[in-house]
């Protein structure tokens, strides 16, 4: 289950300063308010009763009723958890820590993805045969991930992270796919650029829906971002698995749209490999 407490102190820095207010005693008192009118909350918060609804609605679909039930499940919850990695933490509490993250960014993104989105980026990959994948740093690794899976099933894909080589690359290309989890990589922004000049469709795999890049794509799939830009963070754990989730749903929901075919492909790399390099 998805932690409201923790998504509020996650996306503290997004909110409006009445909402900061309102966010903020509630990361203080969860248990008093549950027990809380919206009017209640509004005068422990020093904010509005309209800025409470507002913010209930913001983090929990059924407003304010919905919030309270949420942080009732949560009272039992170790709230150190939401901590960043301490470098005091044992190795028990480090493990608690990044299963407690790992298993919010994967809620936070299943939650974020579009059906409609997945089913328009599926449509893209089925009907363009020749994909260039750009990712840098960390979503390098989940572009290479993408191009190996694509690879298998036919497609012809293409990455590096040589901006020059890749652009030129562009020539012959009939989708690119770009991955950022800021969605304000300067490679990743530029070569979007160069794609609309050349009328090639974006598909983007962004963080934050309202990055540049993400006005950017043609279609966006949208994960959890992880703190991004909020808090220190020592290398993108959390939000790389994230991202690998998103390629995952994405490369399944393109084998069952020829579920047979496809796996007889994979089939048959898997017998090439073993006859040839086992």
């Amino acid at each position: 289950m998805k932690s409201v407490l923790y998504q509020i102190r996650q996306d503290m820095a997004s909110y409006t300063k009445s909402e900061q207010k309102v966010a903020t005693y509630i990361l203080h008192q969860p248990e008093r308010v549950i027990h809380m009118s919206a009017e209640e909350l509004a005068q422990a918060a020093k904010s509005s009763a309209a800025s409470v609804t507002r913010f209930a609605k913001l983090i929990c679909e059924e407003g304010l009723p919905g919030l309270k039930i949420r942080l009732s499940a949560e009272q039992s919850m170790d709230t150190d958890l939401y901590d960043e990695v301490a470098p005091d933490d044992d190795l028990n509490t480090l493990k608690k820590k990044m299963l407690f993250r790992t298993s919010q960014a994967l809620h936070a993104t299943n939650d974020d993805l579009s059906s409609e989105a997945i089913a328009q980026a599926v449509g893209l990959l089925q009907t363009h045969q020749q994909i260039n994948i750009f990712g840098i740093g960390a979503s390098a690794l989940v572009a290479g991930d993408l191009v190996q899976k694509l690879l298998r099933i036919g497609k012809s894909a293409f990455q590096t992270t040589d901006v020059h080589l890749f652009s030129s690359s562009l020539q012959s290309v009939s989708l690119l796919v770009l991955i950022s989890n800021s969605g304000e990589t300067a490679e990743a922004l530029k070569l979007a650029a160069l794609a609309k000049t050349k009328q090639i469709p974006i598909l983007a795999i962004v963080g934050d829906t309202l990055s540049t890049l993400a006005q950017q794509g043609d279609v966006v799939l949208t994960h959890d971002h992880s703190g991004e830009g909020l808090a220190l963070r020592t290398a993108a754990t959390t939000s790389l698995i994230a991202q690998l989730y998103v390629v995952d749903i994405l490369y399944y929901c393109l084998l069952q749209t020829d579920f047979e075919h496809y796996l007889q492909m994979i089939r048959d790399s898997r017998q090439t490999i073993k006859q040839f390099f086992d």
